[in-house]
C-alpha cells in the first residue's frame, strides 16, 4: 500500500515571533517517494511521524528548566549575504528556507524566530545533527570505560564480521575514517546519491521499487559493504559509521538509543517535550540522522555542552567529552577530502565539526537541509537552525554564508 498522508490546514499564528507564509497551509498529499520536493519538504521534517513509524526520547517527569527571555531585535543585524552584499540576518534565514532559528547568549534567549506558521512545541528533523548526539553517547560509554577507542567493531558486533566494518576501530567510526563500498544499485547516481538511496530505503524513508534487491533494513545496509581503502587512512562523511557506533551502543548497553539518550541527557535537561527517532522496520532507531526534537530543548542541549557539561544543576556529560571534541580531528585526512571545499576551515573529531578558523572556538553539528548546532563557547553563546532548503548545492554554499553569520551575531554580543 502506498505510505501516503493527507495534509490538514492548520491554524494561523498571531504570535509575534512567528511569520506565516500561506503557501505552507495548502492540502497535498505527501508520500514516501515525494517528501523531499521542494513544496512537501517544509511540512515533512516537522510532521515526519506522520508518514513513518518512530520511538519516543522520553523527557522525563521533571518541570522543564525554564528559559530566560531577553529578546534583542536582531533581524535587520547586517550580515553577508549569499552574493557577498550587505544584507540583514532576517533575509539570509528567509533566503535559505530557515523553518525556526534561536541564540542564546550567556544563557538567555536574545533572538528566536519562527518561519511559515512553525510553532515552537513542533519537533523538526535535526537530519546528521543526529550523528552528533550518538557522538556524545559513544563518548560517555568511553569515559566510563565501557568500550575502548582501539577496539574494533567485531569484538560487539560479530554479525559485521566480513563487511567493511568488521575491523575498523571505535575511534575510526567517531571520525569518519572508515570508507566503504556499497553495492552499486542505482547505476547512473554518483558513490553518495547510490549509499543515500540505499539507506533511505534501508530505514523506510523511501519506497523500493518491486523489483530491488537491496538491504531493507538499518543492518542488512551495514552489513552489504566492503572495505574500498584501508581504514584511517582517508576521511569520508558518511551514514554507515554512525549506523555501526549506534548498534554497538545498543549492544553494550541492552538498551535502544531511544532509551539511552532520554536517561542519559534528554530527561536531565529539564525539556520541555519528548524528542523522538525515526525507526526501521524491525524497530531500530536510525543513528545517522532520525532524531526530531524542538527548536527550545536542542538549545537547552546546545547549552549544556556549551557549559562543558553542567545543566540543570547537575554534571550530564563528562568535562571531558567537550573538552576532547574542542581538540578537533585529523587535518591532513580533512583537508584532502571533498568536504573541505564547502567546509575549509573546519576538522571532524567523535562526530562534531571543529571550527578552527572560528575566534570563539566554535564546534558545530550539522545535517542536511540545514539543520545546525552552533556552540562558541569564548563568546558565551549557542545558536539553533532549522531550515527546509530542498536545493543541495545552495545548501552547501550556505556553510561559508552562515559561518560568517554566526560569527558576526557573536561580535554583535561581545
Amino acid at each position: 500500500m502506498k505510505n501516503s498522508f493527507k495534509r490538514p490546514k492548520e491554524p494561523s499564528s498571531n504570535l509575534a515571533e512567528t511569520t506565516s507564509n500561506n503557501s505552507y497551509y495548502k492540502e497535498e498529499s505527501v508520500n514516501l517517494n515525494d517528501w523531499m520536493k521542494e513544496e512537501n519538504l517544509r511540512w515533512t521534517l516537522h510532521h515526519t511521524r506522520q508518514l513513518r513509524p518512530s520511538v519516543n526520547v522520553w523527557r522525563g517527569d521533571s518541570a522543564p528548566t525554564p528559559l530566560i527571555h531577553e529578546l534583542h531585535d536582531l533581524d535587520d543585524l547586517s550580515v553577508s549575504g549569499m552574493d557577498g552584499q550587505i544584507t540583514s540576518l532576517v533575509d539570509i534565514l528567509k533566503q535559505t528556507d530557515t523553518d525556526a532559528f534561536l541564540v542564546m547568549h550567556q544563557g538567555k534567549v536574545v533572538y528566536e524566530k519562527y518561519f511559515a506558521g512553525i510553532q515552537s512545541y513542533y519537533p523538526h528533523g535535526l537530519a546528521s545533527v543526529t550523528k552528533s548526539f550518538v557522538g556524545i553517547l559513544t563518548a560517555m560509554q568511553l569515559h566510563n570505560g565501557n568500550i575502548q577507542l582501539d577496539d574494533t567493531v567485531e569484538k560487539y558486533i560479530p554479525e559485521l564480521s566480513g563487511s567493511a566494518f568488521a575491523d575498523a576501530t571505535i575511534q575510526q567510526l567517531l571520525d569518519m575514517q572508515v570508507v566503504c563500498q556499497y553495492p552499486q544499485l542505482f547505476p547512473q547516481a554518483s558513490y553518495i546519491d547510490n549509499q543515500l538511496q540505499i539507506l533511505l530505503i534501508a530505514v523506510g524513508a523511501q519506497m523500493a521499487e518491486n523489483n530491488y534487491i537491496g538491504p531493507k533494513t538499518i543492518y542488512e545496509f551495514l552489513s552489504c559493504t566492503s572495505k574500498a581503502v584501508d581504514h584511517g587512512t582517508k576521511f569520508l562523511y558518511s551514514n554507515g559509521p554512525t549506523e555501526t557506533l549506534g548498534w554497538i551502543l545498543r549492544r553494550i548497553s541492552g538498551k535502544t538509543l531511544a532509551e539511552l539518550l532520554s536517561e542519559q541527557i534528554w530527561s536531565k535537561l529539564g525539556s520541555e517535550e519528548d524528542a523522538y527517532f525515526t525507526i526501521d522496520k524491525v524497530f531500530t532507531e536510525q543513528a545517522s540522522g532520525g532524531l526530531y526534537a524542538t527548536l527550545r530543548d536542542t538549545a537547552r542541549f546546545a547549552e549544556m555542552l556549551r557549559n562543558d557539561g553542567f545543566y540543570n544543576k547537575q554534571q550530564i556529560v563528562p568535562k571531558e567529552v567537550i573538552s576532547e571534541i574542542r581538540k578537533g580531528g585529523n587535518l591532513k585526512l580533512y583537508t584532502a577530502s571533498e568536504s573541505v571545499k564547502y567546509k575549509p576551515r573546519y576538522s571532524y573529531h567523535n562526530q562534531w565539526w571543529v571550527n578552527h578558523g572560528n575566534k570563539y572556538g566554535a564546534f558545530e553539528a550539522h545535517g542536511i537541509f540545514g539543520q545546525r548546532i552552533h556552540i562558541a563557547p569564548e563568546a558565551e553563546m549557542v545558536i539553533v537552525q532549522f531550515s527546509s532548503y530542498s536545493d543541495r548545492q545552495k545548501y552547501n554554499d550556505s556553510f561559508k554564508l552562515f559561518d560568517k553569520a554566526f560569527s558576526d551575531i557573536a561580535d554583535h554580543f561581545n
